[in-house]
């Protein structure tokens, strides 16, 4: 298996997902204590036809910033509006903090597939902006956290690949990175 641009290997965890309560906050406290940087953040508060929550489409207002420390991708999410979601259910669960992981992955529908065929279906699907799936799974024992696949296409391997390269240059002066349009 080749790796990814961005360090990472197909068909394993590539992203460790955080919900927050202050996304400000804790890309301050995640570059502090964990010297991660600079963080890559947006906001998506866009309607994304497509997005499903157990069946139902929705439309959440999120903010997201994702961070490189080494080949492992941090993603910090915020929700901005009350409805429903799979971060809602998380911190419901265990508060906030860690949320899910993140599998990398070329083979999505087979990956789907596969969790499908072990009982598990798909709480939140959805498309990002440049067109990769995601599909949130809840965690068995013993991840004890969600598990979300990421499709892995040539866009989004290049754009986990850029903000990965700024991660290994950062000099830790500025938290945020402009980066690529919003994902």
């Amino acid at each position: 298996m080749n790796d990814f641009l961005f360090g990472g290997r197909p068909e394993t965890a590539i992203q460790a997902g955080h919900v927050v309560e202050d996304i400000d906050q804790a890309i301050a406290s995640f570059s502090a204590n964990l010297q991660v940087g600079p963080w890559y953040r947006f906001r998506t508060s866009q309607p994304r036809p497509g997005a499903f929550y157990r069946g139902r489409e929705v439309n959440h207002d999120l903010s997201i910033a994702l961070a490189f420390h080494g080949t492992l991708m941090l993603e910090l999410i915020q929700q901005h509006d009350d409805q429903p979601s799979v971060f809602r259910d998380g911190v419901a669960r265990r508060g906030h903090g860690f949320h899910h992981w993140g599998i990398g992955t070329r083979q999505f529908d087979a990956r789907v597939a596969e969790e499908r065929a072990q009982g598990r279906e798909a709480l939140y699907t959805a498309r990002t902006a440049r067109g990769a799936r995601i599909a949130y799974f809840e965690g068995a024992t013993p991840l004890h956290a969600m598990k979300e696949l990421i499709e892995i296409t040539d866009t989004s391997e290049a754009f986990y690949a850029g903000i990965a390269r700024q991660a290994r240059d950062w000099d830790g002066r500025t938290l945020l990175w402009p980066g690529p349009q919003a994902a």
